[in-house]
């Protein structure tokens, strides 16, 4: 039975078990890259600098990372995060536990996406005596702010539920904003939102 190919996408932490150390391999235009085995029934190729961060992991057979890759912007140099699954980096060098987080609820097929968190006030900000008009663009970008950690959210529920990486870009980011906002709109006028 083939193996599956296992890629990572940038900013989206992928978990892997290690079967075995990587093998140093040429790629195609000669440069050194590793080839790891995974469980169950998976492969990864590493470059080199994704392979230095899996060895001063000092992980081995059967050790569950996550392994995230990062890049600040398009032609930046890449940057391997690796560590060991289930545990959150600390000051230093070191690694610890995790606070213990509740469960995400459960999703209903076709449900609407989950509703943000209330986002706290800014301490100095006092509550106007009378309502203020807000003006569009400011509720066009709650929606979008909404619209992102709405897709984090997402994204984070997919992964640790489920094992499916989902990735999103700006033209869902925007699709999902125009949404709230459309209904923002709505419900201020009195319509019903659809």
């Amino acid at each position: 039975m083939p193996r599956t190919k296992v890629t990572f996408p940038p900013n989206i932490p992928t978990q892997v078990i290690l079967a075995g150390a990587g093998v140093q391999q040429n790629n195609a235009q000669g440069e050194p890259e590793y080839r790891y085995f995974l469980h169950p029934d998976s492969i990864m190729w590493a470059p080199i600098e994704l392979h230095t961060a899996i060895q001063q992991t000092g992980a081995e057979d059967g050790d569950t990372l996550e392994i995230c890759k990062s890049q600040a912007k398009r032609g930046a140099p890449i940057r391997w995060d690796v560590r060991p699954a289930h545990v959150t980096p600390r000051a230093g060098n070191g690694y610890h536990a995790p606070q213990p987080q509740p469960p995400a609820p459960p999703v209903a097929a076709q449900a609407a996406p989950p509703a943000a968190p209330p986002r706290p006030a800014p301490q100095q900000r006092q509550q106007p005596t009378a309502e203020l008009p807000v003006a569009p663009a400011d509720h066009m970008a709650a929606a979008l702010k909404d619209a992102v950690d709405l897709l984090i959210a997402a994204a984070a529920y997919a992964a640790e539920q489920h094992n499916w990486r989902l990735s999103w870009d700006m033209g869902d980011a925007r699709a999902l904003a125009a949404t709230l906002f459309i209904q923002q709109q709505q419900q201020q006028r009195g319509g019903r939102p659809c």
